[in-house]
């Protein structure tokens, strides 16, 4: 089974969110910044899933430590259309947190 850890500032937020990915059947843990940090240096995780609710620091470092691990993606949550994620985060793909849009692209990023 895949695991998803689900990073974000906002608890209810991070409560309803974690509900729509399960709806991929992966295992869903759902953390703050410093809670995943210190997740991601103990085990892999198969996707990364970093909340708009989060600083650009934050997210960053995430990032980062999630990438150590060879095959864990980071997907970058927006609370509106962007172009892309700063360069610097290097996430693998950048959505709107819409539900359908959510659980479609990481069910994609998941088959990789």
């Amino acid at each position: 089974m895949c695991t998803i850890l689900a990073v974000g500032r906002d608890y209810e937020l991070q409560v309803t969110r974690s509900h729509v990915l399960r709806q991929t059947k992966a295992d869903v843990i759902t953390a703050s910044a410093d809670e995943a940090v210190g997740i991601l240096k103990a085990k892999p995780i198969d996707l990364v899933v970093l909340c708009h609710t989060l600083s650009q620091r934050e997210m960053m470092e995430i990032a980062s430590v999630a990438h150590q691990w060879a095959p864990t993606r980071v997907l970058h949550l927006t609370s509106r259309r962007m172009e892309g994620s700063p360069p610097e985060l290097a996430a693998d793909a950048v959505i709107v947190a819409e539900p359908q849009l959510l659980v479609a692209k990481v069910t994609q990023l998941l088959k990789k």
